[in-house]
């Protein structure tokens, strides 16, 4: 099983500072960001400083970690697939294995079809395509992802399942049975209370600062996590901004993968 720290549990660090954090905390890989997440966000130096790119494969090539995901795509009514040609070129320049995608899109058809061309773009790179549904974006839930992979009908077009987003969308486990088990590339796996604002704006705070750590809140992350098929990476994701106060980056890598580990190992037990 491949553990990859996400982006956003130590958002605060730079990529070099971030896989020795990684690496030194026992990851295979390691999640960065190369596009901004939101329009309030800046472009991240990794997809045009060309020092700091050569610098990030040498941290890698030194620690021996992988880049497993690269974040973050958002597709909307006005976007163009070639756009993305240079955020791929940099992608597979670091080896990357999935791209994150969200949509943005409510109308399916042009989704679907600049879905399948970013799917062509990133097929020589031997990428994926991993589509995220949040509560907050235009693809809500993973059954309305999955009807989208399978739409699109392209070999690396898989699926992101996020234990909070799963929760917070109000999905059903039964409806996960009938989906292929190579579409699960990624499952980033957090904790957070069961109760919650269903507000937007308080679902993207706790979702970008205020998770828990796997186990320490009250989501049923064991039914889901045991869907997932052997392959899946799971992507450690927890941003919280009390933590980042209390511990340094290499403690909080740690701590996160040691919380995912024991729910994991509890999940071995029952079986």
């Amino acid at each position: 099983m491949n553990f990859s720290l996400a982006f956003l549990t130590l958002q605060d660090c730079g990529p070099l500072e971030a896989i020795r954090a990684a690496a030194a905390a026992g990851y295979q890989r390691i999640g960065l960001r190369l596009l901004p997440a939101t329009a309030r966000e800046v472009a991240y130096p990794l997809l045009t400083d060309n020092r700091l790119l050569v610098d990030v494969l040498a941290a890698l090539a030194d620690t021996g970690l992988r880049v497993g995901d690269v974040e973050l795509v958002r597709l909307g009514p006005a976007s163009q697939i070639n756009n993305y040609e240079r955020f791929l070129e940099r992608a597979g320049k670091l080896s990357a294995s999935h791209i994150i995608l969200v949509s943005d899109d409510t109308e399916l058809e042009r989704f679907c079809d600049n879905l399948g061309a970013l799917c062509e773009l990133a097929a020589p790179y031997g990428m994926t395509v991993d589509l995220e549904p949040m509560p907050w974006t235009a693809m809500t839930s993973l059954c309305q992802a999955a009807a989208c992979i399978a739409k699109v009908g392209k070999p690396n077009a898989g699926l992101l399942a996020d234990a909070l987003h799963f929760h917070r969308c109000g999905s059903d486990l039964s409806t996960l049975q009938n989906i292929p088990d190579h579409w699960f590339n990624l499952f980033q796996i957090c904790d957070a209370p069961r109760i919650f604002d269903p507000s937007y704006e308080a679902m993207q705070r706790l979702s970008r600062s205020g998770r828990l750590l796997p186990g320490e809140g009250e989501l049923d992350i064991l039914p889901l996590l045991a869907r997932m098929p052997a392959h899946t990476t799971i992507s450690v994701e927890v941003p919280n901004l009390q933590d980042a106060e209390r511990f340094s980056p290499p403690e909080r890598a740690a701590r996160a993968l040691q919380a995912a580990k024991r729910v994991i190992a509890s999940l071995a037990d029952l079986r």
